[in-house]
């Protein structure tokens, strides 16, 4: 729909007579205020008469606007362009005022909402530009920027961002679609970061192989994931740099396994 299109209308009977009274009652308080202007001017009726009358004519024609606007909130619109994603509604169905007639969804412009640990989000500030990606369109880039920041964490002190992006007509992302975001913010301090394909187990519960190269032994080791980077996961705690982790042939592994390192 675009902006401005009719997309319901309510039984308007009631507001039209409503409208047609209005009307009546100022061309009579109209036809009231001008006889007795009349009468005041050749010194047939007073001043406080001819106010009176003069109150019943601004009355009336604020009535009449009030009907009018009540007969056109009989006609709902579209606000903005977009597309209808539900309809709350069927026709002659009983509605009231408030109830919602249909969801409009405007994807020229869309939101991204994340949430970045306490230590990033120092160094972001509203206006950054933002890289956007996703799986749906492979080597698409979309840009964006940073439209807000939360300034109260959970109680993991992570915090709520918003990432505006223009939508490419091409490429239409759709609302709900994952993405992937990258600040293009270097980070200050070094970080020990292993391939995901490493990984064993769960990123709460996460274990990697490690080759002891002194006798070519495998170790099952329990680690701390900190940061995902997408192919890569940070480590917090339980390697080492310099150690040996195994990312490929994990299932043939058991603790203790005798490997041969293959690069």
């Amino acid at each position: 729909v675009t902006k401005g299109k009719t997309i319901a209308r309510i039984d308007n009977r009631i507001r039209e007579l409503g409208v047609d009274n209005a009307v009546q009652a100022l061309d009579d308080a109209r036809r009231n205020y001008e006889r007795y202007k009349n009468l005041y001017e050749g010194g047939a009726a007073t001043k406080a008469q001819l106010d009176q009358y003069k109150l019943a004519l601004e009355n009336a024609e604020i009535k009449l606007e009030q009907a009018r606007k009540e007969l056109s909130n009989t006609t709902i619109t579209a606000p903005f362009s977009g597309y209808i994603t539900a309809k709350a509604i069927e026709n002659g169905a009983f509605v009231n005022v408030a109830s919602p007639i249909a969801t409009i969804v405007d994807i020229s412009q869309l939101k991204v909402e994340l949430q970045v640990p306490e230590r990033d989000v120092y160094k972001l500030k509203v206006g950054d530009p933002v890289t956007i990606t996703a799986t749906v369109y492979p080597g698409v880039v979309y840009t964006g920027k940073i439209t807000f920041i939360g300034y109260q964490g959970d109680a993991s002190h992570n915090y709520p961002i918003e990432v505006a992006i223009t939508n490419q007509k091409n490429n239409p992302l759709r609302a709900g679609t994952y993405v992937d975001v990258a600040f293009n913010k270097k980070s200050d301090t070094p970080s020990l970061q292993i391939p995901r394909e490493a990984l064993i187990g769960s990123l709460k519960d996460a274990k990697v192989y490690v080759v002891d190269t002194t006798n070519n032994i495998a170790k099952l080791k329990s680690i701390v994931v900190g940061e995902d980077n997408g192919n890569y996961l940070e480590v917090v705690s339980g390697l080492k740099e310099g150690e040996v982790v195994v990312t490929t042939g994990q299932i043939n592994l058991e603790d203790g396994s005798k490997v041969a390192i293959i690069k």
